[in-house]
């Protein structure tokens, strides 16, 4: 399979999406509170918390509020005025309340706050982020995370040439990846792959990358499927969405294609992360290739072999030539 390039971003392990042979139906809320994920943090509308990998951010709830409306309003100028009305609604308060939040924002941010939290001086603040996301519940009547409907779309991803921060993605190669996901029937995400910090080891880096199956599971009588890997972690932790194909008249749940958005771990040379029902999925590598397990609560494990779409390891091995 040829090579390809991409870009990446977050996700929620609970959402909803079913494999063949799952029984039971999921149907997610469209009344649910939202993840919304922007550069490499997630802000959680339902626990109030601001997030980063594994670990909660701990910021008071007047500044959760003033990142939650530039979240929303990611590449915006947002003046003091607006924030003032939109956190402290008919109370009176000084621009000194907005520049004490801002400033705990940026603390609360680190390396990235200054970055991402951009003073317009005598007007406002701007967050300069990739996205934002919307992870959402998904609509009522579907189990998935869905994009615009279409095989081989994708919702708002970006085709510019990545900056140094990104592990690319221009417009050849995402033509490759979709061209992949038509022929599969698959919808993709809006996705952002993160380079991989300098100190992070190869047998982690190798993780960071696309996988698509030429073979459906179960040796092709069950749905094709992509692995995005989208953020991988020093300390083993690795992000990223599963996408699903449309049954084939073979499966016993007729579920419509779909995307889950997952985090997981790598230990004793495999990454396992935690998927819908209770149950999980297993990657291994065989060479260049990934073997997928799916370890169903009936004992049942589907299986599937991905080949590489992309891998960052091939993009930063040619960049070193």
């Amino acid at each position: 399979m040829e090579r390809c390039v991409t870009k990446e971003r977050r996700m929620n392990p609970e959402s909803l999406l079913k494999l063949p042979g799952e029984t039971g139906t999921a149907v997610a809320s469209s009344g649910q509170p939202r993840l919304i994920r922007f550069d490499r943090y997630m802000l959680d509308l339902r626990r109030g918390t601001l997030r980063s990998g594994e670990d909660d951010i701990e910021i008071r709830p007047k500044t959760f509020e003033v990142l939650k409306l530039l979240v929303e309003n990611a590449g915006r100028l947002v003046s003091k005025d607006e924030i003032v009305a939109a956190v402290w609604p008919g109370v009176f308060v000084t621009d000194d309340s907005v520049v004490q939040c801002v400033k705990e924002l940026r603390r609360a941010l680190g390396r990235d706050g200054k970055r991402l939290v951009r003073t317009v001086p005598r007007r406002g603040y701007r967050l300069e982020a990739d996205g934002p996301t919307d992870l959402s519940a998904t609509p009522p009547d579907s189990v998935e995370v869905r994009a615009d409907g279409q095989p081989g779309s994708v919702a708002g991803a970006a085709l510019a040439a990545a900056d140094g921060r990104l592990a690319g993605l221009d417009a050849a190669d995402m033509q490759r990846v979709t061209a992949i996901a038509a022929e599969n029937k698959l919808i993709l995400p809006s996705f952002v792959i993160n380079r991989p910090a300098a100190d992070v080891p190869s047998q982690l880096r190798r993780y960071s990358g696309i996988w698509a199956s030429k073979i459906a599971f179960n040796g092709g009588t069950g749905r094709h499927a992509m692995l995005i890997v989208t953020d991988v972690e020093g300390d083993g932790t690795i992000m990223g969405y599963f996408v699903c194909s449309p049954p084939t008249p073979q499966s016993a749940e007729q579920n419509p294609a779909g995307v889950v958005l997952w985090r997981g771990k790598v230990s004793d040379g495999a990454l396992t992360f935690r998927y819908p029902l209770g149950t999980t999925m297993t990657v291994q590598f065989t060479g260049d290739n990934i073997f997928l397990v799916h370890n169903r609560t009936d004992g049942f494990r589907p299986t599937v072999t991905m080949e590489p779409v992309w891998r960052l390891a091939d993009e930063e091995r040619d960049a070193a030539r």
